[in-house]
């Protein structure tokens, strides 16, 4: 690979490899200068993706201070969002410019506008959204709301670009250090994975371009502020070109071109559209790169398991994350002591089955909630406003699992007395 000064970067797993794919081949089609990396957040094996352009990094060998440790406390989204800022880091070392995109990230122009930012800036992110929400949308079910993105940060993290300076590492060693410490995926402790802290940036430093580029970073979250068209062989947002669409919650196998993401289920797509032919050349390009590369999907995630196979489940990590320093050893191994401690208070499931991953929104809309609203319902006339409103507040408090996990803060002492 020839080596240029500049670099694109994508993260993901090995379930997602099809759309990192994509992406990665739309940058080749605008920049034959670019020199691209995809960072696979996944147990290391041998990969061939059948490309000079695109070049593999393991998450393994990223060098990650006890990165057994992380990897086991932090989820897949979690892992994969966390290592952003060690990425940048690496690369930086080599390249004068670097630009992060999401792998559900497809670029349909020139990325110059992104380099050029970068010769007066160090830092450049985007907005969610660039225009106030005025009042009388506050009722449209359509739309994303401001209060969401309060919850999720003021920038969406799909884009970050930096340049190499003196600022932009003194960014990257702070949100370095939120991302592996504590940067879970829990709106209820007022945190959300590596982008809630990029929130604070502004406040901390100073070359930060806010790019309010209509083309850049176009979604769900702002497609009710950006009007798609075309002029020539261009499309457009709000008459400016369209650098890149990020089709977040997009369904490749759904293939409904009526649906933009299943993050938002409210919103329809016009049949004939121009973004409804987005969609559908989008999901052929996605499924096409699926069967090229099926083999890798149809792998577990490489730190989903204990030893022995069994499936880690997210409360488990939160015990681990909240008392990881009460545990020596690998704690992916069944051998150590955190596993004897999940195992002895009820914290491991089983034998893992892709069947044991709970899509929420499928969740939300099951059978199961339905009978827990007519139980709740039930409970609220036996306890009376007053007390259910107490309960509400109880449960509101071990919603955030930190708050959970000291339920076992007994059993940890009592693990390491006796130890």
């Amino acid at each position: 690979m020839t080596k240029h000064s500049r670099a694109v970067f994508t993260i993901s797993s090995k379930n997602y490899i099809h759309y990192a794919v994509t992406l990665l081949n739309s940058v080749n089609n605008q920049h034959n200068d670019v020199d691209l990396f995809l960072i696979l957040v996944d147990k290391k094996e041998d990969v061939n993706l059948e490309s000079s352009n695109i070049k593999i990094i393991w998450v393994e060998d990223l060098d990650i201070p006890n990165f057994e440790k992380i990897s086991f406390k932090y989820n897949i989204l979690e892992l994969n969002t966390n290592v952003k800022p060690t990425v940048f880091k690496k690369l930086l070392k080599s390249y004068e410019k670097v630009v992060y995109l999401d792998p559900d990230i497809y670029v349909y122009n020139s990325l110059s506008y992104i380099f050029d930012t970068l010769d007066k800036y160090c830092i450049a992110v985007t907005p969610h959204m660039i225009m106030p929400q005025y009042i009388h949308h506050h009722d449209k079910l359509d739309i994303v709301s401001e209060v969401e993105n309060l919850k999720t940060g003021a920038y969406n993290l799909g884009f970050i670009a930096l340049s190499r300076h003196d600022e932009s590492i003194k960014l990257l060693d702070w949100w370095e250090s939120c991302c592996l410490c504590c940067a879970i995926d829990e709106h209820e402790s007022g945190v959300f994975v590596d982008q809630k802290w990029l929130s604070l940036a502004t406040c901390y430093f100073e070359s930060i371009k806010v790019i309010r580029h209509s083309g850049m970073n176009v979604a769900y979250w702002n497609i009710h502020e950006r009007n798609i068209s075309a002029k020539d062989d261009t499309i457009l947002a709000n008459d400016e070109p369209l650098v890149f669409f990020h089709f977040s919650g997009h369904n490749y196998v759904d293939g409904n071109v009526n649906k933009l993401s299943k993050h938002l289920l409210e919103y329809s797509v016009e049949n004939g559209s121009l973004l409804s032919q987005m969609l559908l050349d989008y999901t052929k390009v996605v499924s096409e790169n699926k069967k090229l590369l099926a083999i890798f999907q149809n792998s577990d995630y490489g730190f989903a398991k204990f030893s022995n196979g069994e499936f880690i489940e997210d409360l488990t990590r939160r015990i681990y994350f909240k008392y990881a320093k009460d545990f020596s050893g690998n704690p992916f191994d069944i051998n150590e002591s955190f596993y004897k401690f999940a195992k002895s208070n009820s914290l491991t499931s089983g034998i893992y089955s892709k069947k044991s991953k709970v899509d929420m929104i499928e969740l939300k809309n099951s059978n199961k909630v339905q009978v827990l609203e007519t139980i709740m319902k039930f409970i609220h006339k036996l306890l009376g406003v007053s007390k259910f409103s107490l309960l509400l507040r109880f449960l509101r408090h071990y919603s955030i699992t930190a708050n959970y996990a000291k339920v076992f803060r007994s059993k940890i002492d009592e693990k390491n007395t006796t130890h």
